[in-house]
């Protein structure tokens, strides 16, 4: 079985019911699912703001990616 890059896990919260609603549409307008939706938008308000390059973040996480998958497919000696 493959290892996953990151690992996912759960979180339980209750949400006003309106915000649920916009997030499920949002969802949906997005072609997403509503978790995938909320960890985008979660993901966009850490690394939005001055000074981020987002194609510089983008490029150093697939650098960090690669070398990780590179040391995990390493033949053993």
């Amino acid at each position: 079985m493959a290892r996953k890059a990151e690992e996912l896990r759960p979180v339980m919260t209750r949400l006003p019911e309106a915000l649920r609603r916009r997030l499920e549409r949002e969802a949906a307008r997005n072609h997403r699912s509503m978790n995938t939706e909320i960890i985008h938008r979660l993901e966009d308000s850490f690394f939005r703001g001055p000074g981020v390059d987002r194609q510089t973040l983008r490029d150093e996480i697939r650098l960090a990616l690669r070398a990780f998958w590179s040391e995990v497919m390493r033949p053993a000696p």
